[in-house]
């Protein structure tokens, strides 16, 4: 998928987790959308981290590059998720 808000990526993960197939996430953007979701709902700044804890079939860290993150832009809480869960060095 590309271009458009990130409140489709989620979906468009889902579709490979439904076909079973193997998928990796380029986040172009100055924010990792790995927030938590609200009430249990996803919205614009959760997708990513909707896809890493995908309870069957969850995107595999090393499969999610976030380009173009500012670290004014980025909370420390986030950037540390996503750390560990093994993403160390494509997110710039």
């Amino acid at each position: 998928m590309l271009g458009g808000g990130h409140e489709t990526a989620y979906g468009h993960f889902l579709g490979y987790v439904g076909a079973k197939k193997k998928v990796g996430t380029l986040n172009i953007d100055a924010h990792l959308d790995v927030r938590p979701c609200s009430d249990g709902l996803g919205h614009s700044g959760s997708p990513f981290r909707q896809a890493l804890e995908h309870p069957t079939q969850p995107l595999a860290g090393d499969h999610y590059v976030c380009l173009g993150a500012q670290p004014h832009s980025v909370s420390h809480a986030h950037w540390k998720y996503v750390l560990e869960r093994g993403r160390s060095g494509a997110l710039v």
